[in-house]
C-alpha cells in the first residue's frame, strides 16, 4: 500500500493541509492558532474494504451516478451567466437547472438498475411544467428550462435509460418527489428507498469561488442508511507530479513552491456503507485510477483547545450555544469564546458533514426546535459518512440521527434543540452542556 497525504477544505480565508502521519492546520482568520494532530491515511486499491458491503452493487452504482451529478453540475455552473437556469421555489429558496438536472440523471439512472426501489429527492417538476406549459402555448419560440436540463444531461445518462424528452426528464424528477410514506407503484414495501439532495447548498453552487455545495445520495435499508456517497465539486485539491500526494488548497492562497511541483483540480468524492468504513478520492477519474479511494477518519485532537468547530459561514460564534457550552465546561472553561479554532463554510449542512468524516473539523451544531421538521436528504448521506468515519451524530438528547433519518418520512424532528455531530470523543464531554445551553437560549 502506497502512503497518501489527504488534507482539508481550502475555504475563505483558511489554507488547511495533511500530511502523512500529522495535520496542519494554518489560518489567516485572527485569534486562531496553528496545531498539529496525528492522522494518517493509506491509499487502498479498489473498494477493498467496501467490496464486503452487502450492497456492493448499489454502492458502486451511487458512486458513478454521483461522480456523473457532478460533473453535470460543474458544466452547468461554468455556462451559466446571471439568474440564467435559475428559477425560486415557493419558500423563495433558489433551484437552478443543475439541481432539476442532477434528481433526473439519478432518478433515471437508479430506476432503471433498481426499478423496485423509490427515490425520495428534494425536487418536484411543478414550476418546471408550468413554464413548459406556456412556452408550448405561445408557440415554443423561446427554449423552456426543461428543454436545457435536456441538453446538459444527454452527454451524461446511460443509453439504456431511452429516449431522453422532456416528458421523460419532467416525470423522472418528479419520480423523487413521492415520499416512501405515500407509497410507490413500483414498490411493494418499503423497506428500502434511496434519498437524494441534487445539491446541498444551491447557494454556495451559485456564489462559486471558494464557496461548497454537496450531492448527497444514501440508501436506507430497514430503518437506517447503510450507504451514503457525497461529492463535493468545489473543493480545491492538488496533487504532486507523482500523484503519490492529495492536498486540498486555498484557492486564497497559493505557495510558488506548491505551485511548482503539484497539479491543481478541484473536487473529492466521498463514500460510506455500514460496516465498511469510509472513502474517498478525487472527482477525476483519471486520478490515478477509478478504483483508488483513500480510507477517510474523524480527526483525533489531543484535548479541546485542539479541536476545530465547523460553523456556517453568517453564523454568530459568540452568540452560539456550542461556542457558550464550551466555555462552561469543565474540558473547556479554560478557554475564552474568541479563542475557539473555527472552520467556518458555506453552504448547507452536507459541507459540514463532509468536513466532519475526513477529519477537517472536530464537531458542529445544528439547532432545530423540537417542533421544526428537518429534511431527510439534507442528513442522511452525511450521517453515515460521519458514523463510518469513526464519529457519531446524535439531537441534543444523544438519540441516534441514523434512525430518525429512516423513518420512512421525507421529514423528521428531533429532541434538545439541535443536532450534535462530532469525532465521537467529544460527544461524552459535550452533550449535555450543549443541551443545556441550547435550552437558556431558548427560554
Amino acid at each position: 500500500m502506497a502512503s497518501v497525504a489527504v488534507s482539508d477544505f481550502g475555504c475563505r480565508g483558511l489554507i488547511l493541509c495533511r500530511e502523512f502521519e500529522g495535520l496542519q492546520l494554518r489560518s489567516r482568520v485572527s485569534r486562531i492558532t496553528c496545531r498539529s494532530v496525528s492522522h494518517s491515511f493509506r491509499c487502498q486499491s479498489g473498494f477493498t474494504a467496501l467490496q464486503s458491503s452487502t450492497h456492493q452493487e448499489k454502492l458502486e452504482a451511487a458512486l458513478d451516478v454521483v461522480q456523473r451529478a457532478c460533473q453535470l453540475c460543474t458544466s452547468v455552473r461554468s455556462s451559466m451567466k446571471g439568474r440564467e437556469g435559475q428559477l425560486d421555489k415557493k419558500d423563495n429558496t433558489p433551484v437552478t437547472v443543475a439541481d432539476f438536472g442532477v434528481q433526473a440523471l439519478v432518478s433515471l439512472e437508479l430506476g432503471r438498475l433498481f426499478p423496485g426501489i423509490p427515490l425520495v429527492g428534494e425536487e418536484n417538476a411543478s414550476v418546471l411544467r408550468g413554464e413548459y406549459e406556456e412556452k408550448l402555448a405561445a408557440g415554443g419560440r423561446e427554449k423552456a428550462l426543461v428543454e436545457a436540463i435536456v441538453d446538459v444531461l444527454s452527454p451524461l445518462f446511460s443509453p439504456d435509460v431511452g429516449d431522453l424528452d422532456c416528458e421523460t426528464v419532467l416525470d423522472a424528477i418528479d419520480r423523487g418527489a413521492m415520499t416512501v410514506s405515500t407509497g410507490n407503484p413500483n414498490q411493494p414495501s418499503q423497506s428500502a428507498y434511496w434519498v437524494l439532495d441534487p445539491i446541498d447548498g444551491t447557494r454556495g453552487f451559485l456564489r462559486g469561488g471558494n464557496a461548497l455545495y454537496v450531492v448527497g445520495l444514501a440508501l436506507v435499508v430497514d430503518g437506517r442508511p447503510v450507504l451514503g456517497v457525497m461529492g463535493c465539486p468545489n473543493v480545491a485539491i492538488h496533487y504532486s507530479a507523482d500523484r503519490s500526494v492529495i492536498q486540498m488548497a486555498s484557492l486564497y492562497y497559493e505557495s510558488e513552491d506548491s505551485k511548482a511541483n503539484a497539479t491543481y483540480q478541484r473536487g473529492l468524492i466521498m463514500a460510506a456503507s455500514l460496516g465498511g468504513g469510509c472513502w474517498v478520492k478525487p472527482l477525476n477519474e483519471d486520478f490515478p485510477s477509478s478504483g483508488v479511494m483513500v480510507k477517510s477518519r474523524v480527526d483525533k485532537p489531543a484535548s479541546v483547545s485542539d479541536s476545530w468547530f465547523c460553523i456556517s459561514d453568517n453564523e454568530v460564534w459568540s452568540t452560539s450555544p456550542l461556542a457558550h457550552a464550551l466555555a462552561s465546561s469543565s474540558v473547556g472553561k479554560h478557554l475564552k469564546i474568541g479563542e475557539m479554532q473555527l472552520l467556518p463554510l458555506c453552504c448547507g449542512s452536507l459541507c459540514k458533514y463532509f468536513a466532519v468524516a475526513l477529519g477537517g473539523a472536530s464537531a458542529f451544531l445544528l439547532q432545530a426546535g423540537r417542533t421544526t421538521p428537518l429534511k431527510v436528504w439534507d442528513h442522511a448521506s452525511g450521517v453515515i459518512c460521519v458514523s463510518e468515519a469513526g464519529g457519531q451524530v446524535s439531537d441534543l438528547e444523544g438519540t441516534a440521527l441514523e434512525y430518525l433519518v429512516g423513518n420512512g418520512k421525507d421529514d423528521f424532528t428531533v429532541e434538545g434543540g439541535g443536532i450534535f455531530a462530532s469525532n465521537k470523543s467529544l460527544h461524552d464531554l459535550l452533550l449535555m452542556d450543549i443541551r443545556n445551553q441550547t435550552a437558556a437560549v431558548g427560554q
